[in-house]
């Protein structure tokens, strides 16, 4: 299976064609997959170079959109865009900064020189820490570990102090809860799609009831598994190789 029919099989389980407006594109779970899920699993899966073809696809349901006037498609395709580095940038935490590094570099190329024009030429994300996103961070954290929250802290702690700190004071502070741009479900979706692509599945357990609480259903969830696989059936990979019952102890 090529990539273009992988990609055309995702978008048939989301029946992205009837999204005809911009409010009921925004609202089509194929807006998270294929700005969630999918940029994060080709990142992890290091296959970046297959982001053209996602943003052919982006760009071409945008032009189709009713009630979109040509002036308001530019600005519409950076959002999504924008969602897109976003969600590559939070994905760092299951598969590491040179893939989303890589993956981030070629979204760029893909994306034309006049979408870019429209994204942010500064961070977003504040700077300095300040107690409201600490307090922001650990809430996340806690909606993630629920009440292993303070053991999975104490742990990490003893392990090696410093892997606490950076977990407590930079990657949930800094990193994950900031909602702006992909807010709390599409965070989840984000997190769970790039632990199962990488297969950590410790976390991933977590992840998975970290995102029941922020509502997201047995459904969506095993849409993101079904995406995932897909895709590695694209890139030849053994799809059996991606394990999703992570109740049992594969660990």
């Amino acid at each position: 299976m090529s990539l273009e029919d992988s990609l055309q099989e995702i978008r048939s389980l989301y029946k992205v064609n009837q999204a005809t407006t911009p409010d009921t594109y925004l609202a089509n779970p194929w807006l998270l997959v294929i700005v969630s899920n999918d940029s994060v699993a080709m990142a992890a899966l290091n296959k970046p170079v297959s982001f053209q073809p996602v943003y052919n696809l982006l760009s071409d349901d945008v032009n189709r959109l009713s009630g979109l006037s040509a002036e308001e498609k530019g600005p519409f395709k950076a959002k999504l865009v924008l969602k897109q580095r976003d969600a590559i940038l939070k994905g760092l935490v299951a598969y590491g900064c040179p893939k989303a590094i890589t993956a981030l570099f070629f979204l760029n190329e893909a994306t034309p020189e006049d979408i870019r024009a429209h994204l942010p030429q500064t961070p977003l994300r504040p700077e300095k820490i300040t107690l409201e996103r600490t307090e922001s961070g650990k809430s996340t954290f806690s909606t993630n570990y629920r009440s292993k929250a303070g053991l999975t802290h104490e742990i990490m702690y003893k392990i090696f102090p410093d892997l606490g700190m950076v977990v407590e004071k930079f990657l949930y502070p800094t990193l994950i809860s900031y909602t702006e741009v992909t807010s709390p479900q599409e965070t989840s979706l984000v997190m769970v799609t790039a632990l199962f692509a990488e297969q950590v599945l410790p976390i991933l357990k977590e992840h998975q009831q970290g995102a029941k609480a922020n509502e997201l259903t047995d459904e969506q969830l095993g849409l993101v598994y079904a995406t995932v696989r897909c895709l590695a059936k694209a890139f030849g990979l053994d799809q059996r190789a991606f394990i999703d019952d992570v109740q049992k102890k594969y660990y």
